[in-house]
């Protein structure tokens, strides 16, 4: 009979630092993403369109430096492309407060893009390579929890930060957030994150040359999706609630707390033991639910009498977020596990 071998260990110094750092990295940007869209309005007058450039140039320089990095990624250290990403998110950060027109603003949008773009592109890769195999779905899972959380708590701290201390405030506070990550990222450091072989998923093909891997064609497209909702509605939460008259808006990220810290330890497992179809599914009907149910949030009276609320006094959709979040996060959960496996 033979004797069950011991699970391979998780919670290596590597996993730890690299799951802060991605912490840190989301936080920064959480802190800033609903609160930046109120401050353009605020200080520049700027229309509803105007506004939304804010964000989509973000996004779009975000996205389009994934594929940069990619490439560059068989080139330049990983390291040191992670470096050179948190730093250009830092100081981008702390400058925001010297933009003196819109046109300046979207110009540092694009550069933080670029930086954040590339180091939430090099994080997960160095994660995925020392997380042992037979527990892909728990460590994602786990490693999920600090963007996640940073999700919920950051948009809260910067909403009353700015609120109480002013945006410059909030600004040189998103820029300590990442200098903290330099430390973490230093003791991450491990031979086997800089040694294994980047292909070994993907073979080379006749002519040598590495081929594309269309696995994962679905999953990010399941993922697009999911993100296109949840960041549409993490933008314009605040000018929402302005818009609405509801008060402490920021407890609508409280309860993305309660929720992730509740689904995501769950789902890793789940998905280890029954597929991504026992996630995704009950995921995706949440998601369908609840933002049914944003829709009518148009007060805090709405949101009693729907029964979204945990008192009546409480002016915020929270509890609809809830299920929303349950949704988004354990999806995320399944759909980078299933990346990384394939």
């Amino acid at each position: 009979m033979e004797l069950e071998q011991p699970r391979p260990r998780l919670w290596t110094q590597a996993f730890i630092c690299l799951t802060i750092c991605s912490f840190l990295l989301f936080l920064n940007l959480q802190m800033l993403l609903s609160s930046f869209p109120a401050y353009v309005k605020g200080k520049f007058m700027a229309g509803d369109l105007t506004v939304s450039l804010v964000t989509s140039v973000f996004a779009l320089a975000a996205i389009g430096t994934r594929f940069m990095t990619a490439a560059l990624i068989r080139r330049v250290s990983r390291h040191v492309l992670l470096i050179i990403g948190l730093a250009l998110a830092a100081v981008i950060t702390v400058l925001y407060v010297l933009a003196a027109s819109i046109g300046s603003s979207l110009v540092m949008r694009v550069g933080y893009g670029v930086g954040f773009g590339m180091a939430s592109t090099i994080i997960p890769t160095l994660v995925s390579r020392i997380i042992p195999e037979k527990r892909m779905g728990e460590g994602i899972g786990y490693f999920g929890l600090s963007t996640s959380l940073a999700m919920s708590v950051g948009p809260m701290i910067g909403l009353n930060m700015m609120k109480q201390y002013g945006f410059s405030t909030l600004a040189v506070t998103g820029f300590v957030v990442l200098l903290l990550s330099f430390p973490m990222l230093a003791l991450s450091r491990t031979r086997s994150a800089d040694t294994r072989n980047s292909q070994a998923a993907v073979g080379p093909a006749p002519g040598g040359k590495p081929r594309f891997n269309t696995k994962p064609l679905f999953p990010a497209f399941l993922n697009v999706l999911l993100s296109v909702t949840y960041s549409g509605s993490l933008s314009f939460i605040a000018l929402f609630g302005e818009s609405v008259h509801l008060e402490q808006v920021g407890l609508f990220f409280l309860f993305n707390v309660i929720t992730i810290l509740i689904i995501r330890p769950i789902s890793g497992r789940v998905f280890d033991r029954r597929g991504h179809a026992a996630v995704l599914i009950p995921a995706a009907a949440s998601v369908v639910i609840s933002m049914v149910l944003l829709s009518f949030m148009t007060s805090a009276a709405d949101a009693d009498r729907v029964g979204l609320v945990l008192r009546t006094r409480l002016r915020c959709d929270s509890a609809d977020h809830s299920s929303m979040d349950a949704a988004f996060h354990t999806a995320g959960a399944a759909w980078h596990s299933q990346q990384h496996v394939l």
